[in-house]
């Protein structure tokens, strides 16, 4: 009996043990998603800047001008 009773204690603190470093990992995924999440924010950033980049010079040909080191004189 008590052998039964000190087996049934140590499974208790396992599963404690495996309890807590399961919440300590799902502690660390959650701040891995935020992380990400804000990485993309940046991303999607950066892309947005490069396309009005990319068109800024099409616009300007739009308008009929041209960059000053195109200019034939």
């Amino acid at each position: 009996m008590k052998k039964g009773l000190i087996k049934t204690g140590k499974r208790a603190l396992q599963i404690n043990l495996n309890v807590k470093r399961l919440e300590d990992d799902v502690k660390k995924l959650d701040k891995i998603s935020v992380d990400v999440g804000n990485f993309l924010h940046l991303l999607e950033s950066a892309k947005q800047i490069l396309q009005e980049q990319l068109l800024k010079p099409c616009r300007a040909c739009e308008t009929g001008s041209l960059p000053k080191s195109e200019l034939i004189s």
